[in-house]
């Protein structure tokens, strides 16, 4: 009986942990969705440009909001010289995200920013798990909406999550 428990027990193990790890991946790009969504309504509620900015490595990613200081768009050079101000607490990825990379990560920063008008630039961030399950969070510029895709790998193609 406890050799019948243990070999079903071996054998349900690896399924759950797989299940596990896509699920942490996609609550990793769910999280950058809804700082999306945050900052776009930030940015039509105090009427400037607020702007999403991912900082470090892929593995090592911290997530930060920042607000246009002058009227001219976040800038990274106007980040460095602190008339683009970030707000809040920046999130360090890696230790809410264990094992989770982000990219593209510039070296001096990727920033998608948000108009007062609701719009955004575009761009899309591939959030990886350990696991290999590869999810995209695309920020669309005309209607500044983001949505989560998943990577199929036996066919090659994205699709919504819902």
């Amino acid at each position: 009986m406890v050799t019948l428990v243990g070999l079903i027990a071996a054998a349900t193990v690896p399924p759950v942990a797989a299940a596990l790890e896509r699920s942490r991946t996609l609550a990793a790009a769910r999280f950058l969705q809804s700082r999306m969504m945050l900052a776009r309504a930030q940015a039509v509620s105090r009427g400037a440009v607020v702007a999403i900015r991912l900082t470090g490595a892929p593995g090592h990613t911290t997530l930060s909001t920042v607000l246009d200081g002058n009227r001219n768009g976040v800038l990274q050079v106007d980040i460095a010289v602190g008339i683009d101000l970030p707000t809040g607490t920046p999130a360090a990825l890696a230790d809410l995200f264990r094992g989770i990379t982000f990219s593209p990560v510039a070296a001096g920063g990727t920033v998608l920013s948000f108009s007062p008008v609701g719009t955004s630039s575009s761009g899309t961030i591939t959030v990886e798990g350990r696991d290999g399950a590869r999810f995209a969070v695309r920020l669309l510029g005309a209607t500044g909406r983001a949505r989560v895709l998943r990577y199929d790998w036996a066919d090659g193609s994205w699709s919504e999550v819902l």
